[in-house]
């Protein structure tokens, strides 16, 4: 969730559930947000953010979680 007065991050958001629809599994990051791509994992992508900038259900990766994913 996020307030649409967020322009810049709402469009980069968009961009991001254009490339879930597609099935694009590449990098993606913009600002404190980070896609993190793990097939096997029930939800996909995984989202890692380092600032409270949106509000993501289910919750975010912490630090040490993101980079444990990162490292397997």
């Amino acid at each position: 969730m996020i307030d649409q007065s967020q322009e810049e991050i709402v469009a980069k958001l968009e961009e991001l559930k254009g490339l879930i629809e597609r099935g694009e599994f590449k990098p993606w990051e913009f600002r404190t947000l980070k896609a993190i791509w793990f097939g096997s994992h029930l939800y996909q992508p995984l989202l890692h953010c380092r600032e409270r900038v949106v509000e993501i259900t289910p919750l975010p990766l912490n630090q040490g979680e993101a980079r444990f994913v990162e490292d397997l």
